[in-house]
């Protein structure tokens, strides 16, 4: 449709040197006032009808770029959160969809367009004079090749110039994000001095970008001008040995402007030209990376049995021989309880995410009913399966919105059941606004206890068959380690599948089987009695006779034997 009216555009635009046309060779000598009063009408329709096309066209643009963003986002969405199971960058392509979205939307775009017809402008140039268009048709072609060569010039530069600018705000994002950490610690001055950096690395790329293009940009102005000048003197002449008639000149001028013009805004232009060109040929690798997935079939829900079969996983761009887990093998039954016990950079956040599907495997599965966890429905795992992940942000929102996973068709009493089996039912109460509190950006600031426990609250909601709990007693205090065991044993009494990862023993006492996991080997496996004795000498009786899930003060001084613990079985299951 943009196309359709470009057409007409084009055919309009020759209003004004068909006019100077008649002007100079028809109403200026034969001094018809009638002549002037019509042609001027005609011109004047024509310049009215080109002006609300454009401004159609322009409308037509944006609506193009808003359809285009609309169209693309989700299946970007969709092929982003795939890609983060790998640990690839997920910002990127949304930059990118937006600066495609300004591309199609301004006036670069709608320039490209009038370029088909410049080859039939340089046609009716030759049509006025063989020389003239000699003349337009090579000026065309030396302006084409100063785009070429403008290419070649900037775009491995503008590329590089494109990855300092995505360091450079990586480095200013991590600043931001940790921003306690770094004034707490003393590191603004060195924060700011890495961040100038490669910052300053970025703006260096940029300025030879900008430089490239404003010396291309110059020289095609100083050719295109000079081309005018021919094309006026040239005329000049041919009329002088009545060749050509005066009005001629004009006509021949205006035209060759249209002819020239397209290339020269794409020269001027080209810097944005060639960011679209990188944003589509990022877009398109990652639609090439990842296939969409397609509709699956529904599953029944699952009680909750996990299968872990030969899982391994290397961290992406990584040699596959030193992976972080090296051939997992385990089983927990439904309704089963596993503590994954292990020293930090064990593996065991990698094996959570591995476990609920957030991350792929490089070789093995994980099965759910018999299912791999992959090939489930995203809407039916993520209805069955709950997730607290080490590291905690809540959404912008409100907290009945996190803890209902954003559901907009959330049921009140679910939220609230939630809130109650992980015990914080009563803390957001307290709070001004209760569950319309808002938190995340621009809202409410909540404790390290606090949104742990929401975020407890959004794992248990809609009462899932499996639950994997990565550190959740790591901000918690006596009392909420207290409430977590007993939200672990009633999320147990109700057939609920929990494995918890930690580094503290004070959950054992309500688990069935106890792992622990060393550089990502199974070091050692066994139910939880025989794995507390081995832990805490003289627990395994103490644990066998407390059956409230209540953690001992005792356990506390294991974390320290994790490392020394040997083999007890070479079958986990």
């Amino acid at each position: 449709m943009i196309a359709g009216f470009s057409v007409f555009l084009n055919m309009l635009v020759l209003a004004t040197p068909l006019y100077m046309l008649q002007i100079y060779d028809r109403v200026l000598v034969s001094r018809s006032f009638d002549t002037l009063v019509m042609i001027s009408i005609v011109a004047f329709l024509a310049v009215l009808v080109f002006g609300l096309l454009e401004g159609v066209r322009g409308i037509m643009a944006n609506r193009a770029a808003a359809q285009f963003e609309l169209g693309i986002s989700r299946p970007v969405f969709e092929r982003i959160l795939q890609n983060e199971r790998s640990g690839m960058n997920g910002t990127e392509p949304l930059r990118d969809i937006s600066l495609l979205k300004g591309f199609i939307s301004n006036r670069v775009a709608l320039s490209l367009l009038d370029l088909p017809f410049a080859p039939l402008f340089v046609v009716l140039v030759f049509f006025i004079h063989p020389t003239l268009g000699y003349i337009t048709l090579v000026g065309a072609l030396l302006l084409m090749g100063l785009a070429a060569a403008n290419d070649r010039a900037t775009f491995a530069v503008q590329q590089q110039a494109g990855v300092d600018t995505q360091t450079s705000m990586g480095v200013a994002q991590s600043i931001i994000r940790n921003s306690e950490t770094v004034r707490a610690m003393g590191m603004f001055d060195a924060g700011m001095t890495k961040w100038a950096k490669s910052n300053n690395k970025s703006l260096l790329g940029q300025d030879r970008v900008g430089i490239r293009n404003s010396t291309f940009f110059g020289l095609t102005r100083f050719f295109r001008l000079l081309l005018q000048i021919a094309l006026l003197g040239v005329g000049g002449y041919l009329v002088l040995i009545n060749e050509m008639t005066a009005g001629m000149i004009f006509a021949s001028s205006i035209i060759s402007s249209r002819a020239l013009g397209p290339i020269e805004q794409a020269v001027g232009a080209w810097r944005s030209l060639s960011q679209a060109r990188l944003a589509h040929r990022r877009l398109t690798n990652l639609f090439d990376k990842s296939a969409s997935v397609g509709e699956r079939t529904s599953l029944p829900r699952p009680t909750g049995r996990i299968d872990v079969e030969t899982l391994v996983y290397a961290a992406p761009g990584t040699a596959e021989q030193d992976p972080v887990l090296k051939g997992l093998n385990f089983k927990v039954e439904a309704g089963g309880v596993l503590v994954i016990l292990g020293a930090s950079g064990a593996g065991k956040s990698t094996l959570a995410r591995l476990l609920v599907g957030a991350a792929s495997p490089s070789r093995g599965c994980v099965r759910l009913d018999g299912a791999d966890i992959m090939n489930w429905p995203d809407a039916a795992r993520f209805a069955h399966v709950g997730y607290l992940p080490q590291s905690i942000e809540l959404m912008p929102g409100t907290i009945a919105e996190n803890i209902s996973r954003l559901d907009p068709n959330r049921v009140d009493s679910a939220v609230v059941e939630a809130a109650g089996r992980a015990g914080v039912h009563e803390l957001i109460m307290q709070l001004p606004e209760g569950y319309e509190t808002l938190v995340g950006p621009g809202g409410r600031g909540l404790s390290g206890g606090q949104t742990q426990r929401v975020a407890l609250a959004r794992a248990f909601y809609g009462s899932p068959a499996f639950i994997v709990l990565d550190e959740p007693n790591a901000h918690l205090d006596i009392d909420g380690e207290r409430q977590l065991s007993e939200t672990i044993s009633a999320a147990k009494a109700a057939g609920t599948t929990v494995v918890i990862i930690t580094q503290r023993t004070g959950v054992m006492q309500v688990a069935d089987k106890v792992m622990i996991l060393s550089q990502g080997e199974i070091e050692a496996w066994g139910p939880r009695d025989e794995m507390m004795a081995r832990l805490i000498p003289g627990s395994g009786a103490r644990a066998a006779r407390n059956s409230g899930g209540h953690p001992s003060s005792a356990t506390g001084s294991a974390t320290g034997r994790l490392t020394s613990i040997t083999r007890i079985s070479n079958d986990p299951k």
